[in-house]
């Protein structure tokens, strides 16, 4: 419709207000920040890893009692929108433990949250020797009870499965889905004995057996990986383990076997000894000299100077 004729029908056309003509393709992203600004609603960038560090992809992020959900890419990252002032995110991947993380800001704003890390679930409920971030499934046993030579009822093993070796005086026992009280660590020790219903001692036919008991009760607490489901429990020492047979059980080896009838079983072995050095044997003169030259040379580094030995990796809560 022409100007001439929009005048002459009475057809006004209506101007856009001046505050919005404006706008173009940048201006409407200021304007959709505004809106979202004026929404009070911030956003929370962070990192999921897994227990060796990775960035760990498709992990389902979400704010706990609301709708806004995000997941995290190959990298592990993940970025999240928020409106409340204190929030707590909740990390979920098939497979995985889950995790928690509390925030709290002020006013909506940019958040680069802590990384979160996520644990890798065992198969199965049991117990785990974890090394080298793998799991190494614990053999287990049910102790009867056998009749000792001066007459006493005791509980143990006569065959030993199978058992997990390690070299660690304080190694890593992961409990999955296994009850957290009541939880007993004990070192055996093969006495004789022959099962009750046998023959007594004392003229009788029974031929005793090698079995292995309680030796002695050692003192340990559990602890969670995760939270807050506590899928995963870890043994706590007080005190470095010696070599020998080691069993983890839930009374069974004291004759109460309700919690659980079985005892975990593994293994502490001696610590290998270190390399040899190379240093020369006393009283070789050649070796010596030839030591002492080394030692004069410029510039040349004590042994052992600036030098750290490996350690054992360790894992963190998550």
């Amino acid at each position: 419709m022409s100007p001439q004729r929009e005048k002459a029908e009475g057809v006004h056309t209506r101007q856009p207000p001046r505050a919005v003509r404006w706008l173009g393709a940048g201006g409407a992203l200021v304007l959709s920040c505004l809106v979202l600004a004026g929404c009070g609603r911030g956003v929370i960038h962070g990192t999921v890893l897994d227990v060796q560090g990775e960035g760990l992809p498709g992990v389902v992020v979400g704010v706990v009692g609301g709708d806004s959900q995000a997941l995290t890419n190959p990298l592990g990252e993940y970025r999240l929108p928020y409106s409340a002032a204190a929030i707590e995110l909740s990390f979920m991947k098939s497979g995985y433990t889950l995790g928690r993380l509390a925030l709290e800001a002020a006013t909506p704003r940019h958040i680069r949250a802590r990384p979160v890390t996520l644990w890798c679930l065992p198969r199965s409920p049991g117990l785990y020797l974890f090394e080298n971030f793998q799991y190494r499934t614990m053999a287990w046993a049910e102790p009867k009870p056998f009749s000792t030579q001066e007459g006493d009822i005791a509980y143990g093993i006569q065959r030993l499965p199978d058992l997990e070796v390690t070299s660690f005086a304080e190694p890593m026992v992961v409990l999955h889905e296994m009850p957290s009280y009541d939880v007993r660590l004990c070192r055996l020790r093969t006495v004789q004995g022959v099962p009750p219903e046998a023959a007594a001692w004392e003229g009788g036919d029974a031929v005793p057996q090698e079995v292995w008991g309680r030796a002695e009760a050692l003192p340990v607490a559990v602890s969670p990986i995760d939270e807050p489901k506590a899928l995963l429990l870890q043994l706590r020492y007080f005190e470095p383990l010696e070599p020998g047979v080691y069993a983890v059980h839930w009374g069974a080896l004291d004759g109460h076997g309700k919690t659980d009838p079985r005892a975990f079983l593994f293994e502490v072995a001696d610590a290998e000894p270190p390399p040899d050095s190379g240093k020369p044997e006393a009283g070789d003169p050649a070796q010596e000299e030839s030591g002492s030259a080394d030692a004069e040379k410029p510039g040349s580094k004590p042994e052992g100077a600036n030098e750290s030995s490996p350690g054992r990796k360790t894992q963190s809560d998550t």
